[in-house]
């Protein structure tokens, strides 16, 4: 069994899984051994100043991130080991470090967003972050499932289909997924499924397709590397469309479009849905640090 570690009482113990109910009955004070996130808490729920540090120090030490990335330049990890390494969840909460000094080699020395996500350097950025579901967020707002009964829904940036399989028994009549990375149906896809239809184009192809459908999804991050013109273009045919529930995640803003130093875009969908003539529309919004949304939900 493996072992995970609490600060408890000033000492560091090692708590085996089939221990943890014993451990926190002997100790009512403890609120978390391990949360959601790995983060790691003391008797009084604070998170651990020590986890921080030690977190911190991985990410962005520049000597770690010169070994890690001298090692890669002259042994890469084969992208098959690097997909098996990081699908466990617990290797992720250890060495997350590793896969995001890699992730960054490539980001940083891309020549602009759209060939970076289309390249297959790319999938390292996949692979390493395919245990974090970000259709988890869900769960918190159930009301949105109705909508998915016998729906049509589309999902930009599908990615390697974590979230699909996440969202596959949720009643969805036909499941598109849009990806324009190549690689990733080369290495990945063999689809079987009947409901799921994967598109091989980018989000501008399909959107000028006018192709209707009943649910928009994109989660992680997929509108900010699109042009102002494309998400223009398809909030204002969404009506149009037959479009009924739109859910973003990870990604938007309530104020004025916010352009960052990586030419990305944090876009107003509300401004936009409105102006499309959704007045009656219902809205579900949880907002995170600097402006950006954590999710954005529209239900008309």
């Amino acid at each position: 069994m493996g072992s995970r570690k609490a600060i408890a009482g000033g000492e560091l113990y090692v708590i085996r899984w089939q221990d943890i109910n014993k451990t926190v009955q002997s100790m009512p004070n403890l609120k978390s051994i391990w949360s959601k996130n790995g983060h790691v808490f003391d008797c009084a729920g604070r998170e651990s100043k020590y986890k921080k540090v030690i977190t911190t120090f991985l990410y962005e030490n520049d000597l770690i991130k010169k070994l890690i990335r001298f090692q890669h330049r002259r042994f890469p990890v084969p992208l098959r080991a690097f997909q098996f390494f990081y699908s466990y969840r617990i290797i992720r909460h250890i060495f997350g470090f590793y896969g995001s000094h890699i992730h960054r080699y490539y980001y940083i020395g891309r020549k602009n967003n759209k060939t970076y996500w289309l390249s297959k350097n790319s999938l390292y950025w996949h692979f390493w972050n395919q245990t974090i579901i970000d259709a988890d967020i869900l769960d918190d707002i159930p009301e949105v499932k109705k909508y998915f009964k016998n729906a049509v829904a589309v999902e930009l940036g599908f990615g390697i289909g974590k979230n699909y399989h996440k969202l596959k028994f949720q009643g969805f009549k036909k499941y598109i997924g849009v990806e324009p990375n190549k690689y990733i149906r080369d290495l990945l896809f063999q689809n079987t499924e009947e409901k799921l239809l994967l598109k091989t184009e980018t989000a501008e192809d399909f959107i000028n397709k006018k192709y209707p459908f009943d649910v928009l999804l994109s989660f992680g991050g997929v509108f900010m590397c699109l042009k102002k013109e494309t998400v223009d273009k398809l909030f204002e045919n969404a009506r149009k469309r037959g479009v009924k529930c739109i859910i973003i995640v990870n990604e938007g803003t309530w104020k004025q479009d916010i352009i960052r130093e990586d030419d990305t875009i944090m876009f107003n969908f509300k401004e936009r849905i409105l102006k499309a003539g959704f007045e009656n529309a219902v809205f579900i919004e949880k907002e995170k640090d600097n402006n950006i949304y954590k999710y954005f939900v529209m239900c008309a």
